[in-house]
């Protein structure tokens, strides 16, 4: 499928909530008034975690300045601040913040790899892109805003990526590493930075330590990018996690350090199972380092997030993703059929409008007849689609489905995936994205006879079969 990436999940994660009072935080069941931080999937109002936030009378807050809310953007990994209503998914935000990861011009590119400020980024299925319409379109030397989580390693999975056509400095949020007090340097990932010159420096004590987390603004001073950043900023950044005693914090992200399940890491927070943890999607047994999971739990008094739920979100389907891109055939409620399937929406569906380029675009906004391409997982427990994100775009003729194959006979050419059966004909061309080269039929159907794995099928739709005009065997 054509790699037209719309997102999923601050810096370090995609979804945090705490606080104290009557009302409780979705997911779990436990109570709380406080924070939440994540990516924005929708508008109409503001749709973070699954939860909408009224924003009537929120100050937003973009990159240290006071705005409108008409600046937030789908993919943005906003903090909230507010109170939250478990019952409807609905909240109030008396703040709202947001901070890009790193900000600055493109050093290298490897097929969904970028490096930017010396940073690694990542691009993937749910990566919105604003400016471009397909990360092929990005080369060296152009300058990109980054917003995404950040791994073990120190790699951004990026959630939203926009191509700037100009800026006034560079930005970079992350660890101090490699501090020199005396050369007056330090590094972020593998760009150095020198703060000799730094105007501002709003740090604890004045003073710099391995290991803080910051934001660096500055400019080259020679030749980009051998040279070293010269900082002209350098600011401690805030720590949104720490909290009371009882204080409701759900993240997504990664695993940032893992010793056993009562001792890890996500998103460099300190957190640990208990005997009444609920794991969805996986178990204890799955926890390990630079898995990506979504925990919700409440602080003790040690500042550890003692979790009540566990979510493994990169396991949510056997295969690890789905795609649909077809014509709206039915709306009912808050389920959308595509190709004869009905994908369920919730407040976390990410809702974005390549078409019309509407904002705010809900799933009140769609009509049948609509081409709408469609990134799902399968609830193994209820065995149904969820959406993960909707994008509308333009007809182009063909529908595609990315899927695990069953029921493969070759003597007919056919294959079903999801259940609605693909057929082959004399001009179908054959692909192994693992191989990166065309593939004969036989080749093909070897492949997938006795293999788990995903093929995407591109063609015309026929009744209730695909007639196949390409078929390629995806790299899991």
């Amino acid at each position: 499928m054509r790699l037209k990436i719309i997102i999923w999940l601050p810096l370090l994660f995609i979804m945090a909530c705490g606080g104290g009072g009557d009302t409780n935080v979705a997911g779990g069941g436990i109570g709380g008034t406080g924070m939440s931080s994540g990516p924005i999937s929708a508008f109409g109002s503001i749709f973070v975690n699954g939860i909408e936030f009224e924003t009537d009378d929120t100050i937003i807050i973009v990159n240290g300045q006071e705005t409108t809310e008409s600046d937030l953007k789908i993919g943005m990994v906003v903090q909230v601040e507010g109170t939250i209503d478990p019952n409807s998914n609905t909240g109030n935000a008396s703040r709202i913040s947001f901070n890009e990861n790193v900000k600055g011009p493109i050093q290298e590119i490897d097929d969904d790899t970028l490096i930017v400020l010396g940073q690694t980024v990542t691009v993937d299925r749910l990566t919105v892109l604003d400016s471009i319409i397909e990360v092929t379109e990005l080369k060296v030397g152009d300058v990109v805003n980054v917003s995404g989580l950040v791994d073990a390693e120190g790699t951004i999975h990026a959630t939203r990526i926009v191509r700037e056509s100009s800026i006034a400095e560079f930005e970079i949020v992350g660890q101090v590493e490699q501090l020199d007090l005396a050369k007056q340097t330090f590094v972020i990932g593998s760009l150095t930075i020198d703060y000799s010159h730094v105007l501002i420096l709003e740090v604890s004590g004045g003073v710099l330590n391995n290991g803080l987390m910051v934001e660096v603004k500055g400019q080259f001073a020679g030749a980009f990018p051998d040279d070293v950043l010269m900082a002209s900023s350098v600011q401690t950044e805030d720590d949104f996690l720490s909290g009371e005693v009882g204080t409701i914090i759900d993240i997504a992200g990664f695993i940032t350090r893992f010793n056993n399940r009562f001792d890890f890491e996500v998103a460099q927070l300190s957190v640990t199972t208990t005997a009444q943890t609920v794991f969805l999607f996986g178990n204890a047994d799955d926890l390990a380092l630079d898995v990506k999971v979504e925990v919700e739990g409440k602080l003790d008094a040690n500042g550890v997030l003692i979790l009540e739920e566990v979510i493994f979100a990169s396991k949510r389907t056997p295969s690890g993703r789905l795609e649909i891109e077809a014509d709206v055939e039915n709306i009912s409620n808050q389920n959308i059929t595509l190709l004869g399937l009905s994908i369920e929406t919730t407040h976390s569906t990410q809702f974005v409008d390549r078409r019309d380029d509407k904002v705010p675009f809900g799933l009140q906004d769609l009509r049948i007849g609509d081409r709408v391409e469609m990134r799902v997982f399968l609830d193994l427990a209820t065995d149904t689609l969820i959406a993960e994100n909707l994008v509308r775009e333009e007809e182009n003729g063909q529908v595609a489905l990315e899927g695990p194959v069953d029921n493969v006979d070759a003597n007919v050419g056919t294959l079903t995936i999801l259940g609605l059966t693909v057929q082959t004909e004399t001009e179908t061309v054959f692909e192994d994205e693992r191989l990166s080269r065309s593939i004969t039929a036989e080749q093909f159907f070897e492949s997938v006879q006795n293999s788990e794995l995903l093929v995407e099928a591109e063609g015309i739709l026929m009744g209730n079969v695909i007639l196949a005009k390409s078929l390629e065997i995806s790299e899991l």
